[in-house]
């Protein structure tokens, strides 16, 4: 890679530095774009990247911005990340997006539970897969558009008749 310093501004009174990032082979499938560096720390703020298009075989661009909150001091984390992408089958694009936010941190909560070699540590509280979209339209922080409503709903109703006494009786 080759990195350039891309210029500064400041969140509150903390420089965020910007710095470009670009492959040195063009046709490879590596990332280019930004990423934002916090002063004092050195810890990501942001990343903004890409992949080259030549290099992409099954989709026509592909994009991620992951934005990052630093938590008590030594902890810079991902609070929100935006993958998008376009895939071209025969005259017509699909554009994709996907969001996530991330919230509530907690460190050294489970110690005892995750080897020491690991560098990642996660857990998910009992039922958090199984919730259905009542659930979800109570507590969601990026709100579904309604096409999405639509699919959301259509998946909770093939997931209970999948569930059904009924059904497993028929597959039996």
């Amino acid at each position: 890679y080759k990195y350039d310093y891309a210029g500064l501004y400041y969140d509150d009174t903390t420089k965020i530095f910007k710095i470009k990032i670009a492959s040195l082979f063009p046709n490879d499938a590596l990332f280019n774009g930004f990423i934002y560096i916090r002063d004092g720390l050195f810890c990501l703020n942001e990343v903004d990247l890409y992949v080259n298009k030549s290099a992409l075989t099954m989709t026509d661009s592909f994009r991620i911005n992951q934005k990052y909150k630093l938590i008590d001091s030594t902890h810079s984390v991902p609070v929100e990340t935006m993958v998008e992408y376009t895939i071209k089958e025969g005259k017509v694009n699909y554009f994709i997006t996907g969001n996530s936010v991330f919230y509530d941190y907690k460190f050294d909560e489970f110690p005892n539970i995750f080897r020491k070699s690991s560098l990642e540590k996660t857990r998910y509280q009992d039922g958090a897969t199984d919730r259905d979209s009542v659930w979800w339209s109570k507590n969601r922080i990026i709100k579904l558009t309604e096409p999405e409503k639509i699919y959301s709903k259509y998946i909770d109703s093939l997931r209970l008749a999948y569930s059904s006494e009924e059904f497993v009786r028929k597959m039996d």
